[in-house]
């Protein structure tokens, strides 16, 4: 989901008609088969990135989410989250509870619901599970969800 001012942007945009014009591609374009050019990575502007990411990191007070916050950064992951869910030996566990999860919440997302299921999917992890999983909220404190 989009952070909630991203999706406000998003839809001025739409409502005012305000897209930007799309420029030439940079020569580090590549035409993929059968769809649109992409650019290569750029190994030094990730560096940059994470640089900038870290440097910006308040800890929590919490060792275990500065922990995981912080390999996160160290993936390159855009909005941080918990590596545990990531992890392929949890992985049956996570599809259950999250299948269990949309049964009791329902499976349509509306605004407001992300936090209800992450709380619900945290309480299952912790207490069925003996899983410490962390939202995305708490990963990405500045953040806003809806």
């Amino acid at each position: 989901m989009l952070p909630m001012f991203s999706r406000l942007l998003h839809l001025s945009r739409l409502l005012l008609g305000r897209f930007r014009t799309q420029r030439p591609l940079p020569e580090t374009a590549v035409l993929q088969r059968n769809g649109p050019a992409t650019k290569q990575p750029d190994p030094e502007a990730a560096a940059r990135r994470r640089e900038r990411r870290l440097l910006r990191f308040r800890p929590s007070g919490n060792s275990e989410l500065d922990d995981r916050r912080l390999f996160s950064i160290d993936a390159g992951d855009s909005i941080l989250a918990d590596p545990i869910g990531k992890n392929p030996a949890y992985a049956e566990i996570f599809r259950a509870a999250r299948a269990r999860v949309a049964a009791e919440v329902g499976t349509p997302y509306e605004f407001g619901t992300c936090h209800k299921r992450w709380r619900l999917l945290q309480k299952i992890l912790k207490e069925e599970h003996g899983i410490t999983w962390y939202t995305p909220k708490e990963m990405n404190p500045t953040m806003i969800f809806d």
